[in-house]
């Protein structure tokens, strides 16, 4: 990735003050330099912003958005029941974790990728494309994210402790769940739940049931507005295919 035209762009775009963060965090990406390790169990190997409080999980009653999620469950159910009989289908999202024995348990119906919105998919979900307009998502993947019977997730992270996963639960049986960390946590129906990715992670579903989240990233609560906008930037710089983001 060419580093010094992405901080170009971001100071002609936003200026040079208070974003020393960022600045460093691109120089370091483009330059290959190691993550600072605060914690052995996350790995934020793409983009590190430093001083962010590092944890595992993140209560959702900090996030002001969480209600209007939680009190649209059951209309963002609807949408997916029925986006999921729509011509386009599903994708294979297992294949970019490792694949395995497993391969084709974890499927998703997308619905934002790479800073932008899935059109055909958000048309047919008016409800859930409002929330998600309405909430600071990042530029990442935001999709209904589904687990067939015995699917187990490989452990894996995600690249930037900038950003937190989150998961408003849909359909949920027993025997799933997911490990942050060293920290394992169910899920409940209607109920938001948000961890960093950065920290390595995995997950499974050992029902006969299938499991359905709707899952989305919005960034860390201890960067400013103008630090999200920054990295906005770097995001689209990587989504050009300079090299790719986990």
């Amino acid at each position: 990735m060419d580093w010094q035209a992405c901080l170009d762009e971001i100071h002609a775009t936003l200026g040079t003050r208070d974003l020393e963060r960022v600045e460093r965090a691109v120089r370091a990406h483009g330059e290959g330099t190691p993550p600072e390790i605060v914690d052995k169990m996350q790995r934020p190997t793409v983009l590190q912003i430093r001083g962010l409080t590092a944890k595992p999980w993140h209560d959702r009653k900090d996030f002001s958005w969480v209600p209007a999620f939680e009190a649209a469950t059951d209309g963002v159910l609807a949408e997916f029941l029925a986006l999921e009989t729509a011509r386009e289908g599903p994708i294979d999202y297992m294949s970019g974790y490792g694949g395995g024995d497993d391969e084709g348990g974890w499927r998703a119906w997308m619905l934002h990728g790479d800073g932008r919105y899935v059109a055909e998919s958000t048309a047919r979900c008016p409800v859930t494309a409002d929330l998600l307009r309405q909430t600071r998502i990042s530029p990442g993947d935001a999709m209904f994210s589904e687990f067939l019977p015995g699917t187990i997730i490989p452990l894996h992270c995600g690249g930037s402790n900038a950003v937190l996963s989150c998961h408003l639960p849909l359909i949920i049986p027993s025997d799933c769940a997911i490990r942050v960390g060293t920290q394992t946590r169910g899920w409940q129906k209607g109920h938001v739940v948000m961890f960093d990715d950065s920290y390595l992670h995995l997950a499974w579903n050992e029902s006969d049931k299938r499991r359905v989240v709707l899952v989305f990233e919005v960034y860390h609560p201890e960067l400013t507005d103008l630090e999200t906008r920054a990295i906005d930037i770097f995001y689209d710089h990587t989504a050009r295919g300079d090299d790719a983001v986990a």
